[in-house]
């Protein structure tokens, strides 16, 4: 853990700057294509050093953006035109406002910066509900037939709440048949092919394997 530390991303003003060809504006990388392989290398070397069992290594890409007015200047506003161009299940929007609310740092010095998030996910992250028969009644999904959703249990041995993640690593999206539909034989076909075409991926199952096993560990510390 030691030295996983000393991989801390360069400064923004260091970064490589890269244009998107469709829009005018413009990405700057944390991390070169250089670094980020070197970073990937080392990575292997300290998995193998026993420093972990499992890495996550990111970059990350910033960007400067004009709004039309000052109207609409502000995070809100840039999560609206998010939703709107990217409608995704599990969006939010978070407001920190730190010089309202007064926050503190660990060295109890005042924390004045403030940020918002603007999120646009396909994958639920966790959600938590009561038993399974309160989740049958209220019509919701509540896990794929061969993963039911973790229970946690209280002293009396009954089912109290539901904790439960979708992680969508290692997946393909179904090809939905509707019956009715004219093409409706070819696209049972096609799922049906997209389907084998997963089960012999071993990138796909390597990808899949890694984030269960990760929520999987993470679910058993709180549940």
């Amino acid at each position: 853990a030691k030295n996983l530390t000393a991989m801390v991303p360069i400064p923004p003003s260091e970064s490589r700057r890269v244009a998107d060809t469709e829009s005018k504006l413009s990405f700057a990388m944390r991390r070169s294509k250089e670094e980020y392989a070197a970073d990937i290398a080392r990575c292997h070397k300290e998995i193998k050093n026993g420093e972990s069992y499992e890495l996550c290594l990111t970059n990350q890409l910033s960007t400067l953006v004009e709004f039309p007015n000052e109207s609409s200047s502000s995070p809100l506003q840039l999560y609206k035109i998010l939703r709107k161009n990217n409608p995704a299940p599990f969006a939010a929007f978070l407001s920190f406002n730190n010089s309202r609310t007064r926050r503190r740092n660990v060295d109890d010095t005042p924390c004045l910066s403030s940020f918002s998030i603007c999120c646009s996910s396909p994958e639920r992250f966790l959600s938590v509900n009561h038993d399974v028969e309160d989740l049958a009644e209220n019509g919701e999904d509540h896990g794929w037939e061969f993963a039911p959703p973790f229970s946690s249990y209280d002293i009396s041995d009954s089912p109290k709440y539901i904790v439960e993640t979708k992680p969508i690593k290692g997946t393909v999206s179904r090809i939905i048949a509707n019956k009715g539909d004219p093409n409706f034989k070819e696209k049972i076909e096609e799922d049906q092919r997209v389907a084998r075409k997963l089960q012999k991926s071993e990138k796909n199952r390597a990808e899949n394997l890694m984030i269960v096993d990760l929520l999987r560990n993470d679910l058993s510390r709180v549940c």
